[in-house]
């Protein structure tokens, strides 16, 4: 008889604290970048995170950003745990920055175990429309670098 090949789920992430040097579980992210000594992945419009949550109760969500390609896409920038928009208690005026929220122990309650962290921009960017000398067209939103999601 054949033998069967047995697929090893990947762990998904600790959202205590993420990096993008590690696996990124979820849609709308560009390829991972390292400058600056930061790993850290363009967001597209939309994108979103699965992440493991060890811990319950409410939290704290810490969001650390190094670019945005535009003005708007920081200014409008929305986040939402587990499908609820999210209002950011602390949020830098300027880039590099962070984004800090009040996390419910509720929402996290809805999937024990792990949580998806969502990120939204109004308007991205194709760096090939700034300058049309470079070649990269992909629509880029925020660049984020770490998420922490640490109990409150």
């Amino acid at each position: 008889a054949a033998a069967t090949q047995v697929a090893f789920p990947l762990a998904m992430p600790a959202a205590s604290n993420f990096t993008f040097d590690q696996p990124i579980d979820g849609p709308g992210w560009h390829v991972r970048e390292y400058r600056d000594n930061h790993w850290f992945c363009w967001s597209d419009r939309e994108a979103a995170l699965n992440l493991s949550l060890s811990s319950a109760g409410d939290h704290e969500l810490h969001c650390e950003f190094l670019y945005a390609a535009s003005e708007q896409a920081w200014t409008h920038l929305q986040i939402r745990v587990n499908g609820h928009p999210v209002t950011l208690t602390k949020k830098s005026e300027t880039l590099p920055g962070h984004a800090t929220a009040f996390i419910p122990s509720a929402w996290l309650a809805e999937s024990p175990g792990h949580v998806r962290i969502a990120f939204q921009v109004g308007y991205t960017v194709r760096p090939s429309d700034l300058d049309p000398n470079n070649p990269d067209t992909r629509r880029l939103g925020i660049a984020v670098s770490r998420i922490r999601l640490l109990p409150a």
